[in-house]
């Protein structure tokens, strides 16, 4: 079961990234990279919090947070 919600999370995520990416070429004619900068913060700090104990629902929302505060400085 872990395996298969991993693999579903992995997949979603790629998914999210490229079509991010897509849009914003497909309008803009530019790569921008700063999204998947952004995106590789929040996993890993989804992942940090998770291996210091903090719930997977609980760290998705901090994850997003810390991202959020990168993007912002």
């Amino acid at each position: 079961m872990t395996l298969a919600l991993d693999i579903c999370v992995a997949a979603a995520t790629l998914v999210l990234v490229v079509a991010g990416l897509l849009l914003i070429f497909g309008m803009l004619h530019v790569i921008n990279l700063a999204q998947t900068g952004l995106m590789a913060i929040g996993v890993f700090g989804e992942v940090t919090y998770t291996r210091h104990g903090v719930g997977f629902w609980a760290a998705i929302p901090l994850a997003v947070l810390t991202a959020a505060a990168v993007g912002a400085v």
